[in-house]
Order: C-alpha cells, then sequence, then structure tokens
C-alpha cells in the first residue's frame, strides 16, 4: 500500500480514525492540503501542526491557518525554535508557553538580552543560567546590574567550569544551593551536597549521585520519607534490582518501582508482586509489547486492558492478525490502522 493512497482513509467508517489515517498520509508526505480533509476543526489544527512539524523550511503560514489557540501556540513555538527567531514568540498568547519560547531561542543564540522578555520569575532564573552555561563567560555575568540574573549567570557558568568558587559568590540562597548540588552532581562529590543548606535541594543532591553511583545507601541520608522512596525506586531502575523496591513504604510508589524494574529487566516476576490492579495489568503489558509475547497478555483478566494489550503487541510485531483477537470493534479498528502505519514507517497514535 502506498503512503500517499487516500483511498485507504476514504474506505474507514469511524471518522476519528479516518481523520488520523488522513494526518499520518499528511505527515508522511508534508502536504497540508490534505488536513483539509479532515472535517473535525480540532484534529485540522492538530493536522497543520504535526506538517509544520516535519517541515523543513519552518514555514510559519501553516501555523496562521491554525484555530485553536493552545495548538497555534505551539506551533509558534515550534517554527521560533526552528528559525531561532524571539519574535515569534511574540505571537504566542499563553505567557507558559510564551516564556520557555524565549527561553530556548536565549539559549541557542546565547543572547542574555532575549532573557529580560520573561515574565515568569523561575524560568527568567533558568535562561539566564542557560545562557551563561552555553558562552561560557564570566566576564559576561559582571555586566548583569540586576543581583539575581548575575547570580543565575555565576550559577551556569559554575556548572561548566566546575567551579565550587563561582557558587560562594551568590547571595541568594536557593541559586546557591542549585550551584553546589549541580556541580556535585558533576564531580560525584558528596561532601559538596553537605554544604547545602536548604534539607529539599540537598535530598536532591543526595538523590541524583544515589543514581549515578547506584548506591542505595545515600537514600538513607534523606530524611524525608516520600524523597527517600523516589530515591529507592530510582537506583532500583537503574541497577534493575527488585529487592531494593521492598525498602520503600509508600505502596503506590513501591508498585511504580516494581513497574519500572519490569520494563528494564523484562521480568514477570515483578509485576506479580504490584498490588494496585491496574498497574499490575500495566506492567504485564509493557512486558507483553517489549517480549511481543502474547501469553503476557492473557495474564491481564480485565477485557479492556488485555485488548490494549494485544494492540500493543500488534503495532510491536506489526501483525494485522494480532487484531482478530481484540473484542471491542473500535478498539479493533484502531489496531487495523496502526500495524498498517507501523508498516509504512508512520507514527502511531497514543
Amino acid at each position: 500500500m502506498a503512503t500517499g493512497d487516500l483511498s485507504m482513509c476514504e474506505k474507514l467508517k469511524n471518522e476519528k480514525i479516518k481523520n488520523s489515517c488522513y494526518q499520518n498520509i499528511a505527515t508522511a508526505k508534508q502536504d497540508v492540503s490534505i488536513c483539509n480533509k479532515i472535517e473535525s476543526r480540532l484534529e485540522k489544527d492538530d493536522c497543520y501542526y504535526k506538517v509544520a512539524q516535519t517541515k523543513q523550511d519552518f514555514d510559519l503560514s501553516i501555523c496562521e491557518k491554525i484555530e485553536n489557540r493552545w495548538i497555534k501556540d505551539y506551533c509558534y513555538n515550534w517554527i521560533a525554535q526552528g528559525k531561532q527567531d524571539f519574535s515569534i514568540c511574540e505571537k504566542i498568547d499563553y505567557l507558559w508557553t510564551k516564556d520557555p519560547c524565549y527561553w530556548q531561542v536565549a539559549q541557542t543564540k546565547q543572547d542574555f538580552s532575549i532573557c529580560e522578555k520573561i515574565s515568569t520569575w523561575d524560568i527568567s532564573h533558568f535562561c539566564y543560567r542557560d545562557v551563561a552555561k552555553a558562552k561560557q563567560d564570566l566576564s559576561t555575568c559582571e555586566e548583569i546590574k540586576k543581583e539575581g540574573r548575575k547570580y543565575s549567570c555565576y550559577w551556569g557558568v559554575a556548572i561548566t567550569q566546575q567551579d565550587l568558587s563561582l557558587c560562594e559568590k551568590i547571595k541568594e540562597r536557593w541559586i546557591k544551593d542549585y550551584c553546589n548540588k549541580d556541580i556535585a552532581k558533576v564531580k560525584q562529590d558528596l561532601s559538596i551536597c553537605e554544604k547545602i543548606e536548604g534539607e529539599k535541594i540537598k535530598n536532591y543532591c543526595y538523590h541524583d549521585i544515589a543514581i549515578i553511583n547506584q548506591d542505595v545507601s545515600l537514600c538513607e541520608k534523606i530524611e524525608n520519607q516520600l524523597e527517600k522512596d523516589s530515591c529507592y525506586r530510582n537506583v532500583a531502575t537503574a541497577k534493575q534490582d527488585l529487592s531494593i523496591c521492598d525498602k520503600i513504604e509508600n505502596e503506590g510508589e513501591k508498585d511504580l518501582c516494581y513497574s519500572d524494574v519490569s520494563k528494564t529487566k523484562l521480568d514477570l516476576s515483578a509485576c506479580g508482586k504490584i498490588k494496585n490492579e491496574d498497574r499490575k495489568n500495566y506492567c504485564y503489558q509493557n512486558v507483553a509489547i517489549a517480549r511481543q509475547d502474547l501469553l503476557v497478555c492473557e495474564k491481564i483478566k480485565e477485557r479492556k486492558e488485555k485488548d490494549s494489550c494485544y494492540l500493543g503487541v500488534a503495532i510491536a510485531k506489526q501483525d494485522l492478525s494480532i487484531c482478530d483477537k481484540i473484542e471491542r470493534q473500535d478498539e479493533k479498528d484502531y489496531c487495523y490502522r496502526d500495524v498498517v502505519a507501523a508498516k509504512l514507517g508512520l507514527p502511531t497514535e497514543d
């Protein structure tokens, strides 16, 4: 079947699946006109955005076709990054998309003046930090008049130069603490964590080094139980060590730990330890897809989740016959669509 065979889409009865088919082909052909066949306004806008992401010329005119403000903002952000043009960020309505747009362009262009356009307090600091990391020039920090921004600049240069003395120049505690944490992580130096005053950031420091060194004993230094549990979970995943999950007190976090380890080890015994039925089924599904093993799906009792497992394995194996195992017709249709898309090398829908 040719990638550009629109007749395949025309035969589909389910409107949502048909629209997804048009979007797949529009994206593959980088042809925005195919999106016009989609009747749903929201799905048409999403199609325009997906095509805009595939175009190497970063065509701003495609974004102008979009009506939904959220999707249009994401499209502008994408084009602004591609063209490295902060003026396109000006077109964005919502601040939580506009400010990150400035931040990313500023970092790419190594231009502090773009950071000045940011309204959000924390993103402004991160922008100065990341531009400083890119420039690796301490003298530029000295030219910054506002102290908070100057401190963030010190922070960025300190990370790239692994220079702890630059953190000492910072008078604002939270920035200084993060500066120490980031250098401790790069150097894998636990003694630097001890310099941190704020308990939460100190815990992050122990957590980061514990994961890098796969050292569960460092998690013991964390007093907050939830943060300690998170540390255990991440070290267990890094080491692929199921026994570490047993140290976790919070049942939900423990289940997630077993699930994470099962994904890396493809270990069904880890799924069996999970108490929550939904998480256990999700665990079986992940292992089934990774192993491309239908028999694992049979361990799932709930019909809807079993069908979802069949769908995932069918896509992984690119095997249409597996779709026939699915009971619900709409789910079966999605399966046929996504397996065909996988065979054509097209993206599948989540």
